[in-house]
């Protein structure tokens, strides 16, 4: 009986979900302490700054011509956010959270893309690769959790690396293509 229960649980830990569940769970620990970090944010001086260029389009001001700040370019990945938020609520109550959220979600594909591109490259334990793609997740540019000229330009161009690297291993030429996509946002 006991040589059965024994076959029974190597065979269980041969099974590759049994071996990836510590990953999963320092993720879900992350995301869960980066949930709770939404509501009270980093910096509370730019963040509205930030918002502002982009809800200046809201409002009606034209790019260039009602300059309201230096760096303005990066509101126009913010803008369609802000627009879309603005169709669901017409009211400005949840916007800095609501921004921060689309800036979680952002700092989360880009963490599974890291992550993803970290496993195709060395061969260490998956919990090893979660933890260096960790600290892209908990890095916050510039103090302000909220998609800013820094955060956006953080984001693309490591976006931009990781699919060349994958797009030159794997001799995919659309990932190459997104790759000069990421960093000519990275530009802007």
């Amino acid at each position: 009986m006991q040589i059965a229960d024994q076959a029974v649980y190597d065979k269980l830990l041969s099974l590759k979900f049994i071996k990836i569940i510590p990953t999963f769970a320092v993720f879900a620990f992350a995301l869960a302490a980066l949930s709770y970090r939404i509501f009270f944010g980093v910096d509370f001086g730019d963040e509205s700054v930030h918002l502002g260029v982009g809800y200046l389009f809201l409002l009606g001001a034209e790019a260039f011509k009602n300059e309201g700040t230096v760096g303005q370019m990066f509101a126009f990945f913010t803008f369609p956010l802000l627009k879309g938020l603005h169709f669901f609520n017409p009211s400005n109550e949840y916007i800095v959270v609501e921004m921060r959220f689309f800036y979680l979600l952002s700092r989360i594909a880009f963490s599974l893309l890291l992550f993803s591109t970290l496993r195709a490259f060395f061969s260490i334990p998956n919990l090893i690769i979660s933890l260096a793609s960790l600290t892209i997740l908990f890095f916050v540019p510039a103090n302000v959790f909220s998609l800013h000229y820094a955060s956006l330009g953080f984001l693309f161009l490591g976006s931009s690396l990781c699919f060349n690297y994958l797009g030159i291993k794997y001799k995919k030429n659309l990932l190459v293509l997104a790759s000069g996509i990421f960093l000519g946002f990275a530009a802007i």
